[in-house]
């Protein structure tokens, strides 16, 4: 049994999804950040790496302790070390912070503001039913980690 089944139900398909409906609100309703470019692009890049780097790690941490990861795969063990230790969510915050930082580096509000609606629909698509799944299978022992971990930060 896992939280997911349906491959829909994934941080890429979601980001995937806002991207392309920001891309359609850039086409149509132009927007701009109001701060220097190069500054804009500098914090975009910057922003844009730890964003990968945060998910590149908690990936890591998924093939280190033999965790699958996506649809369908059953969780065998809570893992609570590396970025485990600071937010119990580091792939889906990576994820929405590639978000911000498309939108400095092409200068649409539109990628920045749409880390709200990202948000919201990985907490109720994605987190909120992965934690169901997670204390009805751990317990205690995840509700112990949940006591020591914040969901995002």
């Amino acid at each position: 049994m896992a939280a997911h089944k349906n491959k829909l139900h994934t941080s890429d398909s979601i980001l995937y999804s806002i991207m392309g409906i920001c891309a359609i609100l850039e086409w149509q309703f132009p927007s701009i950040i109001s701060i220097d470019r190069d500054t804009s692009i500098n914090l975009g890049k910057t922003l844009f790496i730890l964003a990968w780097i945060i998910i590149f790690t908690a990936k890591y941490q998924f093939k280190k302790h033999g965790q699958k990861s996506g649809p369908g795969k059953e969780t065998t063990g809570i893992i609570k070390s590396g970025l485990f230790c600071l937010t119990r969510n580091p792939i889906y915050l990576g994820v929405i912070l590639i978000l911000p930082a498309i939108g400095l580096i092409i200068n649409s509000l539109w990628f920045v503001l749409a880390i709200i609606p990202c948000f919201i629909l990985m907490q109720r698509i994605l987190i909120l039913p992965e934690e169901k799944y997670l204390l009805d299978k751990f317990g205690s022992e995840y509700s112990d980690y949940c006591k020591k971990v914040r969901r995002w930060l």
